[in-house]
């Protein structure tokens, strides 16, 4: 493919490191070879974490059904213990950034992210958060600010981006955002409803969805989140599959990254299982589909767990954890992909897969491949 064939290209990229592959999206009246992606962002996660969850489950995680694996770093441009903000800047726009920023470069310009790529170019795009809608990995997907704690911009980003369904904890930061806005008023502008906590979405297809699980913070699995993340997927995805449009989906979940931090080990594996609960909604539609594409990838790893004895007849891990508080290591971490295109997302990924986005959809066509 000549070079001046990609200046007619939209690239998206959605990324790890250094040397990119170009996927080519081409216009087309034929919606058969279509492909959406649902892309599943765990935060803090790395292998200890995963084996946890599956020693702790009584059946096999889902996870088990995606036979394409590959390995990731996750360093920043600044520090070799990458963070959930740098993490998900990488991932949503293809570039490595300083540890901290969301959806800027390292000079502080605005990276653009594949969701705006996506919106721009007539896809439906979706964002569901297990916590609030403001988690540092989600943010970089519509925002481009400092730092994570900038929430107000951060909320005022969904307004300006438009996501087709967004849904996650954290309304009050919407009913004031400061500077005098009500950015509830705003989406309601925009054509959206807005729904409190997720039984209320029924089955809502029409105009755009903002759904609200709490008015701040949700609560982990032990303490009475029960399905509701998962319940949230699960919406997501009916709502976007009767689009008639090819999708995005990002699904984020920071409950592990969280109960890493807090060294308890038990908590990890409970909140990895219901994870894997989400996952295997996404990859029962992919199946039954046949054009998704499902990436599931952890975030940073957080703390240095290492699983050092156990019994798995009793389903029991015990662990020790190299770092105490709010510290990430710079371990690589798996990403599983399931669909059209995982045959690409396997080995040690020191590249930077692209994923082409066209109006009409996203065709995971190998063309081109040069360093950058």
């Amino acid at each position: 493919m000549k070079y001046s064939d990609l200046l007619k290209t939209l690239w998206v990229v959605f990324a790890f490191a250094a040397y990119p592959i170009y996927l080519k999206a081409e216009t087309s009246n034929d919606t058969r070879n279509k492909t959406n992606i649902i892309l599943f962002i765990g935060d803090g996660m790395s292998i200890a974490q995963w084996q946890t969850g599956m020693i702790m489950s009584d059946t096999p995680l889902n996870i088990e059904r995606m036979h394409s694996v590959g390995i990731v770093t996750t360093n920043s441009s600044t520090d070799f213990n990458g963070d959930g903000p740098s993490h998900g800047t990488a991932i949503a726009s293809g570039r490595n950034t300083r540890k901290g920023a969301v959806g800027i470069s390292p000079d502080g310009k605005p990276l653009k992210s594949i969701v705006e790529y996506a919106s721009e170019n007539g896809l439906a795009t979706g964002i569901v958060s297990a916590n609030t809608l403001l988690e540092g990995s989600i943010a970089p997907f519509v925002a481009h600010v400092e730092s994570r704690m900038q929430t107000k911009n951060i909320a005022e980003a969904y307004v300006k981006q438009a996501p087709d369904i967004f849904i996650g904890g954290g309304m009050s930061y919407f009913q004031n955002s400061g500077n005098d806005r009500n950015l509830l008023d705003e989406l309601k502008g925009k054509g959206y409803n807005i729904i409190k906590g997720i039984d209320g979405i029924g089955n809502t297809c029409d105009g755009k969805l903002a759904v609200f699980t709490s008015e701040s913070s949700m609560p982990d699995i032990l303490h009475g989140r029960g399905n509701t993340f998962t319940e949230s997927v699960r919406s997501a995805i009916n709502f976007l599959s009767h689009s008639n449009k090819v999708f995005f989906l990002l699904v984020g979940d920071m409950f592990i990254d969280r109960a890493s931090h807090a060294c308890n080990t038990e908590l990890v594996g409970l909140e990895t299982i219901d994870l894997d609960r989400a996952i295997g909604i996404a990859l029962d539609f992919a199946k039954k589909d046949g054009n998704t594409l499902v990436i599931v990838v952890g975030g940073p790893e957080a703390s240095g767990m290492v699983l050092t004895d156990g019994n798995m007849q009793k389903h029991e891990v015990i662990a020790k954890w190299a770092m105490h508080g709010m510290i990430h290591t710079g371990t690589m971490i798996p990403m599983f992909s399931y669909g059209p295109g995982s045959e690409y997302l396997q080995g040690i990924i020191k590249i930077l897969i692209c994923f082409s986005i066209s109006r009409n959809y996203c065709l995971m066509n190998i063309c081109d491949i040069r360093n950058d």
